[in-house]
C-alpha cells in the first residue's frame, strides 16, 4: 500500500479497534471516500484488506458491515493471555531489576492518576497503559516474543476491553490487581506472583462474561 492507502487503512482498523465504529454498523464506501477525501477504488481495496483481516463483512450488491465481536476468540485470547502470564510469573524473579520496578511502579501510578477524573473518552488511554503493563511484564521474562504473538491475536478481544473500559469501577478494580501483581513482585515470593496473576484474570473473566451477555447486538 502507498503512504496515503496506509494511513487511511490504519485510522479506519483503529476506529474499528477503538469501538468508534461499533459492530454491526454499516460502511459506504462514498461516505468513506469523502471522509478522507481519497477515491472510491482506494476505499474499495481498503475494505477488501479489512475482509480479509475479518474486520468487516461485504455483502456483493448489499451493505458492507463491522464484524460483531467474536466471543469463541475472546476465550482463545483469553486463554493465551492467562496461560503465557503464569510462564511470566514463573522467570520473571530471576530476570527484575531495580529498573524495572521502578517503571512498572510509574505505570500503575500513571493509572491510578487517570482514574481519579475518569470519563468515556479517556479508555484508550487506560487500555494503552494497562497493555503497556503486562508487555513490560513480559519483556523483564524475556518474552517479547511471546507479546506479539497475543497482541497479533487480540482484535476481538481487544474490541471487548474497550467496551469494558467504559466501566470506572473496573478500570479502579483492573490497576488494584496491578498493584497487587507488583507488589507480590517486590516481596519476591513467586506463589504470591502467581496468586496475583491468577485473581486478576478470573476477575476480568467474571467480568467479561457479564459483558458478553449485556451485549448480544455487539458480540456473537
Amino acid at each position: 500500500m502507498v503512504d496515503k492507502q496506509l494511513s487511511i487503512y490504519t485510522r479506519i482498523s483503529d476506529n474499528i479497534s477503538n469501538l468508534i465504529i461499533s459492530p454491526n454498523q454499516v460502511l459506504k464506501e462514498r461516505d468513506l471516500a469523502n471522509e478522507h477525501n481519497t477515491s472510491r477504488t482506494t476505499i474499495r481495496e481498503i475494505l477488501q484488506r479489512l475482509a480479509r483481516e475479518n474486520k468487516i463483512i461485504i455483502n456483493p450488491r448489499s451493505k458492507t458491515i463491522i464484524t460483531k465481536i467474536n466471543s469463541q476468540k475472546i476465550k482463545e485470547s483469553f486463554l493465551l493471555r492467562e496461560c503465557l502470564e503464569q510462564t511470566v510469573a514463573s522467570l520473571i524473579l530471576k530476570k527484575i531489576k531495580t529498573k524495572d520496578l521502578i517503571c512498572l511502579n510509574n505505570n500503575i501510578e500513571k493509572q491510578q492518576k487517570l482514574l481519579k477524573n475518569y470519563n468515556k473518552r479517556q479508555n484508550k488511554k487506560y487500555i494503552i497503559l494497562d497493555n503497556e503493563f503486562h508487555e513490560y511484564l513480559f519483556k523483564i521474562a524475556g518474552l517479547k516474543g511471546f507479546w506479539k504473538i497475543v497482541s497479533e491475536y487480540n482484535f476481538d478481544f481487544g474490541r471487548l476491553r474497550h467496551l469494558a473500559a467504559t466501566d470506572v469501577n473496573r478500570a479502579k478494580e483492573s490497576t488494584k490487581e496491578h498493584s497487587n501483581i507488583l507488589l507480590a513482585i517486590k516481596e519476591k515470593k513467586i506463589n504470591n506472583i502467581k496468586k496475583a496473576m491468577k485473581n486478576h484474570f478470573n476477575n476480568a473473566g467474571k467480568y467479561y462474561k457479564k459483558l458478553i451477555k449485556l451485549n448480544p447486538n455487539f458480540i456473537d
